[in-house]
């Protein structure tokens, strides 16, 4: 090899000599040019030799046992410049990690790690290896609890191990237990099934490796119940209700067809049957219980009669007094809706007429003057009237005792005036000169018109329509079989502060008759005219 400063020599001793032959000219006149002298030739190059050597890659893992790696190595001479055809020799520091063959093929043999090195003369490289085939280092369950709340209800759980570098590892086997198994079973799968109330562990297991899932059956319970209504008062006695329960569970789950044990606190107030119908027996008050194991709810039963229907009791033969003083007394009977008696019932009396008859509040009834009254009995919404009629010769108008006439006979009787600007008609009544209104005409009763309900909310009571005075005590449809001789009372048309129109059937003459108070003038009063039913 040419040395390249010896080829730079020869070059320069060249020049040199073409410049001498330049200066000479040419021609037979010039003179005779010098025979050059041969260079000496430059030193061989000196031989290359490994000085340097890189293994590649510098490092590698090896994920399994008995994988490989291709590590190559680059021997570089003392310039720097790669050498082919250099002999290489590869070693492993740790066999029992990985062994490297003559041609740098690299053999995971455990995990580990080791250094694979690379020689070629004096000059050698490294790389090192790591071996690390996946290793189960933990296991876990999901979910890690559960609550089975039916009997037979089941869950599936599912295990997963890990390796070192926290990554799954499948194709693992895994085995599974339960730590009791009379409360919960588990297959060979991870299915979990309740057997009975309680806790139970389940375990996974993977070689040395095991994680546990608590499992809790709570199969439901009644824990409270409510009762819907929880309180209820009965108006009559034998009126029924059937009562709600509402149960929930520990969780405060709604549990529907459970079995309930019904029961009264007081049968004779209220009994219940097993459905939870409750019925009325008498007057008082009785809880009501529901029942399913620990669990109970109440129900608050109150039964007080309320007055539907009132009747006074009196013969008709009896509501005739004949003498100033006389009593009478009356009885009532009140019940309820269902028409079972009511013992013991507040009742109110009151008489439309005291300057005729007066009623104390046990019913009593005195005759205190000649004429007509109605005697009410009512109890709450409900009321009775009867009609009471004084009739006693020996007294006045005014009670006081009169003269019997020359031949001995009574000479007091009922005499009615007319009640002017009061017309009938069948199924109507027609009032007329009313201040403001005119004319005002019912087809029914005036309590129940409503411009009358507004001016008096008693019916016709107390009615002051600028300076019309007007108080029907009371008023009673007379019908007269013998064209207007005599007259006799419909009874079931009486009523107290009011006025009803009325249509008769049967064949006859009517008319409207009441004790009325007209400008502050009180008369019995008839009205102004009648008319025929043929």
């Amino acid at each position: 090899m040419i040395r390249p400063y010896s080829r730079a020599f020869a070059m320069i001793t060249a020049s040199m000599y073409f410049m001498i032959l330049a200066g000479c000219g040419g021609g037979d006149s010039s003179p005779t040019s010098p025979t050059p002298s041969t260079p000496t030739p430059p030193a061989p190059p000196p031989t290359p030799v490994a000085t340097s050597l890189t293994v590649a890659p510098s490092s590698h893992t090896l994920a399994s046992i008995g994988a490989t790696v291709q590590l190559s190595a680059t021997v570089r001479d003392q310039n720097n410049n790669p050498m082919t055809g250099q002999t290489v020799s590869w070693t492993s520091s740790n066999t029992a990690v990985a062994t490297v063959s003559g041609n740098g093929l690299v053999t995971a043999v455990s995990n580990g790690t080791t250094q694979i090195t690379a020689r070629a003369g004096n000059a050698s490289g490294t790389a090192n290896i790591t071996v690390a085939e996946p290793m189960p280092t933990r296991i876990t369950i999901a979910p890690a609890s559960h609550t089975l709340e039916e009997i037979g209800e089941t869950v599936q759980l599912r295990a997963t191990v890990r390796d070192q570098r926290n990554n799954a590892m499948s194709g693992q086997t895994i085995t599974w237990s339960s730590g009791d198994e009379a409360v919960a079973t588990v297959d060979g799968n991870g299915l979990v099934t309740a057997v009975s109330d309680g806790m139970a562990e389940i375990t996974a297991r993977s070689g040395s490796l095991s994680a546990n899932a608590t499992i809790t059956v709570a199969s439901p319970v009644p824990t409270t119940i409510t009762l819907e209504p929880a309180a209820h008062t009965f108006g009559a006695i034998g009126d029924t209700l059937q009562l709600t329960a509402v149960v929930l569970d520990q969780r405060e789950n709604a549990m529907m067809d459970v079995t309930l044990t019904w029961s009264s606190g007081d049968e004779a107030i209220a009994t219940v049957d097993e459905n939870g119908l409750v019925t009325a027996v008498d007057n008082g008050m009785a809880e009501i219980t529901a029942q399913a194991g620990d669990a109970m709810g109440t129900a608050a039963i109150s039964v007080s009669q309320v007055p539907a229907n009132i009747s006074i009791e009196v013969d008709a033969d009896d509501t005739t007094l004949t003498e100033i003083g006389q009593t009478l007394q009356l009885m009532v009977s009140v019940s309820d809706a269902n028409e079972e008696p009511i013992s013991d019932p507040e009742v109110t009396w009151m008489s439309s007429d005291e300057a005729v008859v007066t009623v104390d509040e046990d019913g009593l009834i005195e005759a205190v003057g000649n004429g007509m009254a109605d005697v009410m009995a009512a109890s709450g919404d409900v009321s009775d009237m009867v009609s009471i009629t004084v009739m006693d010769p020996d007294a006045d108008a005014d009670g006081e005792e009169g003269e019997e006439g020359d031949d001995g006979e009574d000479v007091e009787e009922i005499n009615y005036v007319p009640w002017d600007g009061v017309k009938v008609y069948p199924g109507r009544v027609v009032f007329e000169n009313i201040p403001i209104l005119g004319t005002l005409t019912l087809t029914g009763c005036a309590s129940e018109d409503p411009l009358v309900s507004v001016l008096g909310p008693d019916g016709l009571k107390d009615i002051d329509i600028l300076g019309f005075k007007i108080t029907v005590h009371y008023s009673v449809w007379q019908r007269s079989d013998d064209m207007g001789s005599t007259w006799t009372d419909i009874e079931d048309t009486r009523v107290m502060y009011d006025a009803c129109a009325y249509d008769p059937v049967a064949a006859g003459k009517y008319r409207l008759v009441g004790d009325v108070t007209l400008d502050d003038v009180r008369n019995f009063r008839r009205s102004e005219n009648t008319f025929v039913v043929p």
